[in-house]
């Protein structure tokens, strides 16, 4: 597993090979991405990869993304990493159910690549502000 030490790190977890292609070749180029196909595989990856952000899409095959970012979110060493759910168009309340929960923010499918990108970089931005803000108290 090679991590550039300089780029951002992005684990995408979704059971959608599509979704996975287009966040590999839209955002590899900026940073550091790894894609799973399943919860089980975050959580392991999660444990010797620290991601920047995760994506994390809503209807996974082995845990729903409900599960999933409430185990993160229990987690002394995941809490503070942001999440943006990925939810499929014609269902955008299940999105909105996982801003109650912890969620950084929400972002439908199917993806583009440029809005991805978009995203990630306003996310991580943003992450980056409140980190500066609770460094100067």
């Amino acid at each position: 597993m090679y991590i550039r030490k300089h780029f951002k790190t992005i684990i995408m977890a979704d059971h959608d090979e599509s979704s996975l292609i287009v966040a590999k070749t839209s955002l590899d180029d900026i940073y550091n991405i790894f894609t799973v196909p399943s919860g089980k595989t975050l959580f392991l990856l999660l444990e010797s990869v620290k991601p920047d952000l995760i994506l994390l899409d809503i209807e996974m095959s082995d845990m729903d993304g409900y599960e999933i970012i409430n185990t993160l979110k229990r987690s002394e060493k995941t809490a503070n990493i942001p999440v943006i759910l990925l939810f499929t168009k014609i269902d955008p309340g299940r999105g909105m159910n996982g801003m109650g929960m912890g969620a950084a923010g929400c972002l439908a499918k199917p993806l583009t690549g440029k809005l991805l990108v978009k995203q990630v970089e306003m996310h991580l931005q943003k992450k980056e502000i409140q980190r500066k803000n609770n460094k100067d108290y």
